[in-house]
């Protein structure tokens, strides 16, 4: 990201919770479409009855008002079903952004040459599997074997380029919990760049997904499948975030698993200063989490984009952040990530 006057504000802000923001966010994360053609088992698609694409017009606009200097292009649907994907991520990389999407991979083949063309920085393709068994049990479809050809032809349109940086996305849940080692053998056989980890984020799912994914999973299992994936890891060179993970864990399982209160881990939650989230009907919120929620501080397309920031909304709820009082009852099941978290998770 590029150090400048704003970028030090942001910093600067985000480090002192200041009450009133000066400038546009940083960092936007935009829903390019809200159609899926997956239905993952860890996955409401029952939030979205009506989806739809955002228009390269209001998308435009949303670049041009705010002038981000990086982009996001995810949310609750698959990015690569836009059919101008490739001319969205140009209008980011036109303005001197950085830009990165994340992909199931189903389209990912008839569409590589085009996105590495576009400029695209960074790639997270979702796996979450290191077999076609258990990704035909999470990912309730039989296209593991096409979506590892996928990104062989993605591999192979970006030649001897390293753009775009490809991760491999794996969340954690108790169907793979043995498949941590072999994917990260996967993920080096393939040729990704980079491996992420994630917890399985249960916020108030209900009892019986709950016990599908997370039900009998130990404690001490997982942090022991965790351990000795690192170590393997460490081993193969394969950059990740399993350090950090292993450092947080204790705060995932006392707040996600164990259902805390944790005041203190509020007070860390970085992006309402610096960054938002807008949702392809142009709605902007605090951040990823509150993809399927129908909450917002205002919508994009309708007030500007700092007035909505500075808004009464955004400011209670920014407010009550500092305070270390859950401004929704989804804050009160997350463990945010500071400032230095999402530094170093961007940077690998």
């Amino acid at each position: 990201m590029t150090v400048n006057p704003r970028t030090i504000r942001a910093g600067l802000r985000t480090l002192l919770k200041s009450g009133v923001i000066g400038d546009a966010p940083i960092h936007l994360q935009i829903e390019p479409s809200s159609y899926c053609n997956y239905r993952c088992l860890m996955c409401d698609r029952h939030a979205i009855p009506n989806p739809s694409h955002m228009p390269v017009a209001k998308f435009r606009a949303i670049i041009e008002q705010c002038r981000p200097f990086y982009v996001t292009l995810s949310g609750y649907g698959e990015p690569l079903l836009h059919p101008d994907l490739p001319e969205m991520i140009r209008l980011v990389k036109e303005t001197g952004a950085g830009v990165n999407t994340t992909t199931n991979g189903f389209l990912l083949g008839r569409r590589a040459q085009e996105l590495v063309d576009s400029g695209l920085d960074t790639i997270n393709i979702s796996l979450d599997a290191a077999t076609a068994d258990s990704y035909s049990r999470i990912r309730r479809n039989s296209h593991f074997d096409k979506v590892i050809s996928n990104i062989g032809m993605l591999r192979a349109a970006r030649g001897g380029r390293s753009a775009p940086h490809m991760r491999a996305t794996f969340v954690i849940q108790r169907h793979n919990l043995d498949e941590l080692i072999p994917f990260l053998d996967l993920a080096r056989n393939a040729g990704f760049d980079a491996v992420l980890f994630q917890p399985l984020l249960l916020f108030d799912m209900e009892d019986a997904l709950y016990s599908e994914l997370a039900g009998d999973m130990d404690e001490t299992a997982l942090r022991e499948a965790l351990e000795k994936a690192r170590s393997h890891a460490h081993r193969l060179g394969i950059p990740g975030n399993l350090d950090r993970l292993i450092a947080r864990l204790d705060d995932f399982l006392s707040v996600q698993y164990n259902k805390q209160e944790r005041p203190v881990l509020l007070k860390q939650c970085a992006k309402p200063w610096f960054s938002a989230y807008i949702s392809v009907e142009g709605d902007l919120r605090p951040c990823c989490s509150f993809a399927p929620i129908a909450m917002r501080f205002g919508n994009v397309f309708e007030t500007d984009i700092l007035e909505i920031m500075n808004g009464p909304r955004a400011r209670e709820f920014r407010k009550r952040l500092k305070q270390g009082r859950p401004p929704h009852s989804l804050c009160s099941r997350c463990v945010p990530e500071s400032l230095w978290d999402l530094m170093r998770t961007a940077s690998f």
